[in-house]
């Protein structure tokens, strides 16, 4: 008998070269593949263990496993299945604006490259890296901003080579903010100051006032530290805001930019384009 793994969603290479492969090591980022198991974390249960180089593989070796002794002696490879194949069984994940939610409150990398690979596909593209600019652009023109200025060479921002303005990313959070149509899935998925996903112990001490106020998506890379997203002001008015910390960065970073954020929301109206 033969187990045949076909991960030929994704076209391309499944590792962007301009990566450090530490983030695999140390458990940031998977090879992006459409075949693989909890995003080929070595232990499921933690959100950054290490990851293989092998995901397809060992998703094989998982089904193989749970396939028991009638799969005992059954040969793994991997290929495109041929048409015509009768299917046996199926499975079905949860609706893509869960995945879209948990990827934002989580800070997910290997989930956010598969939603977009799957924007690549949906926009008739081929899953690869190299769609994902020109895709994402095309998905973005609903929001009738100008990308013509953003680069955009992964789903996950790990690249230094993404270029996107704080400008931008606050014009896109007052869509949000909006709460109209999809953007709503997206304002559900915000982290929350102080109380939930990667901004739960981020607003305390000195800046507990701002908990719970600053819904927001946090960003980091080696060189850069980023917030973005929507300040319920201390007096009542809703502001957006984007904010980019390049260089050498480390906690205080994030401090400062805490520190930062819960001063507007302090300041409030008085701060705003009105």
């Amino acid at each position: 008998s033969k187990i045949v793994l076909d991960s030929t969603l994704f076209s391309g290479p499944s590792w962007e070269p301009t990566w450090e492969r530490s983030e695999q090591t140390q458990g940031y980022m998977s090879e992006v593949t459409a075949l693989q198991v909890d995003g080929d974390r070595k232990n499921p249960a933690s959100a950054t263990s290490t990851r293989s180089t092998t995901p397809v593989a060992n998703a094989g070796k998982y089904f193989k496993t749970a396939l028991g002794t009638s799969a005992a002696a059954a040969v793994v490879s991997e290929a495109k299945m041929p048409a015509g194949m009768k299917q046996i069984a199926s499975v079905y994940s949860q609706p893509i604006s869960q995945w879209v939610k948990y990827m934002l409150l989580t800070s997910d990398n290997t989930q956010a490259e598969y939603l977009a690979r799957l924007v690549s596909l949906k926009q008739g593209f081929d899953g690869s890296f190299n769609s994902l600019n020109a895709a994402i652009k095309m998905g973005l023109n609903a929001t009738m901003l100008s990308s013509a200025n953003l680069t955009i060479k992964d789903g996950s921002g790990l690249s230094d080579f993404n270029s996107i303005t704080p400008k931008y990313l606050a014009q896109f959070s007052k869509l949000v903010l909006s709460g109209v149509g999809n953007y709503a899935v997206i304002y559900q998925g915000l982290p929350i100051a102080n109380e939930s996903g990667s901004l739960a112990s981020r607003f305390n001490k000195e800046n507990l006032d701002a908990a719970g106020k600053i819904i927001a998506k946090t960003g980091w890379i080696k060189r850069g530290y980023t917030l973005s997203g929507i300040i319920k002001s201390k007096d009542g008015v809703d502001l957006v805001f984007a904010v980019y910390a390049h260089g050498k960065v480390d906690d205080t970073t994030k401090l400062a930019i805490d520190n930062f954020v819960t001063a507007v929301y302090r300041c409030g109206d008085s701060l705003s384009n009105n």
